[in-house]
C-alpha cells in the first residue's frame, strides 16, 4: 500500500486441515480448524482490505477454498468462506469490487508428496491409479492449475464474474457432484 498507493488484488490463502469425525472431534480441534480456516482470514479482509478497495472504487478478492469430504471442520469453515465471498461479492459489486473463490480438487502439492512418503511405494502406486480412475481428466492437477485459475480471476478477463466459486478439479465435480476427496486416502 505504501509503495503503490492502492490494493489491486488480494488472494486470501489461509488454511489447513485435519481429518475428523463429527462424533469424535474435540471442541478444541473444531475451534482450531474454524479459527484457522475462517476467523484468521475473513476479519482481516473485512476490516483492512474491503474498505480500502471500496474507497478506491476497484479491487479483486480471491478466497482460496477446498472441499475435503472427511475434514468436517475444515469443510464447514471453507463453505462459510465460499458463502461469504458470494454475499460480499454481490454487496460490493456496485463499488467496483469483485469477490470470488477458488476450490481445488485433487491437486498434487509438496505436502501431499510428504504425506505420501509415509506410504510404501506399492501403496503410492495404488493411490495414483485410484486417482487416475476417479478424475475424468485421468490425473491429479498441480499448483499451476490452481494458480492459472487465480490469475484468471484476478485479471480483467473475469470482469463480469462476481461471487462465484471456481472449482479446479479435472471434471470430478461434474462426474460425482463433489470433489470426492473424502473417499480417497489423500
Amino acid at each position: 500500500m505504501a509503495q503503490r498507493g492502492r490494493i489491486g488484488v488480494l488472494v486470501n490463502n489461509v488454511g489447513g486441515t485435519k481429518t475428523g469425525d463429527p462424533g469424535t472431534m474435540t471442541e478444541e480441534a473444531w475451534d482450531a480448524q474454524i479459527r484457522l480456516n475462517l476467523k484468521d482470514g475473513v476479519p482481516q479482509l473485512q476490516n483492512a482490505v474491503l474498505p480500502v478497495m471500496a474507497q478506491q472504487g476497484s479491487g479483486t478478492v480471491i478466497q482460496q477454498c477446498l472441499d475435503r469430504g472427511l475434514a468436517v471442520a475444515h469443510a464447514s469453515a471453507k463453505a462459510a468462506v465460499i458463502h461469504f465471498s458470494q454475499i460480499t461479492g454481490v454487496m460490493y459489486a456496485n463499488r467496483g469490487l469483485r469477490v470470488n473463490s477458488v476450490s481445488p480438487g485433487m491437486v498434487y502439492t509438496p505436502l501431499l508428496e510428504m504425506l505420501g512418503n509415509s506410504e510404501s511405494p506399492e501403496d503410492r502406486e495404488i493411490h495414483r491409479k485410484i486417482t487416475q480412475h476417479k478424475v475424468p481428466q485421468g490425473s491429479m492437477g498441480d499448483a499451476f492449475d490452481v494458480a492459472h485459475a487465480v490469475v484468471f480471476l484476478a485479471s480483467q478477463a473475469s470482469r463480469y464474474i462476481i461471487g462465484q466459486n471456481l472449482i479446479v478439479d479435472g471434471g470430478l465435480t461434474g462426474l460425482t457432484g463433489s470433489t470426492g476427496m473424502g473417499h480417497s486416502r489423500l
